[in-house]
């Protein structure tokens, strides 16, 4: 699967559908049996999901566009295969995912008490950041000698969540139905 989900909304959702759906035409679903049963499968999604729908459980568990891609595209065609592994990745969490147009994910790490009190930085996706007093990128004086610093990375952020990061031990901060940020120590 691709580094970065595309697939942050319904609208992406459907975007991403739309993408696959006109792949799988151009690769001619009439002279494969697999092109076939993807067709087939793209469809229910497409049936499932149209109008704001959520689809129901059993359809959700019906899909299995992902294994196939992984088996049959994976070598020839991976930008297809990680389309389809994505949209059976997502179909399965459907509920999950919020209505409307794709948001930027970010994360905001925020000091809430000491001498830095409410000093913020921004986390984007899948840019490493390092945490401390000893060149970091963002620096909380917690001593004159120093302290040992964190570093983060991730490929999603975790909104409205709080947490606390001892530096120099590992820490994920996270919120149920999304992805996390990785704070490792340094």
């Amino acid at each position: 699967m691709a580094d970065l989900m595309r697939i942050v909304s319904r609208d992406a959702f459907a975007q991403v559908l739309g993408e696959a759906r006109a792949r799988t035409q151009a690769l001619d679903p009439s002279q494969s049996a697999t092109l076939r049963r993807i067709a087939d499968q793209l469809e229910l999604l497409a049936r499932t999901t149209a109008r704001g729908r959520v689809p129901h459980e059993d359809d959700r568990a019906r899909i299995d566009i992902g294994l196939i891609a992984a088996r049959e595209f994976e070598e020839t065609d991976p930008r297809y295969a990680d389309q389809l592994q994505e949209l059976d990745y997502t179909f399965k969490r459907y509920p999950l995912l919020p209505p409307g147009p794709p948001v930027r994910r970010r994360g905001v790490l925020q000091v809430w008490s000491g001498r830095e009190a409410w000093h913020k930085l921004v986390l984007e996706p899948g840019v490493p950041r390092t945490v401390g007093t000893a060149k970091a990128d963002f620096v909380v004086e917690a001593d004159a000698a120093g302290s040992p610093h964190s570093r983060s990375s991730g490929t999603a952020c975790a909104p409205r969540c709080r947490r606390s990061i001892r530096t120099g031990s590992p820490s994920t901060v996270s919120r149920p139905g999304t992805a996390s940020w990785r704070i490792a120590g340094g």
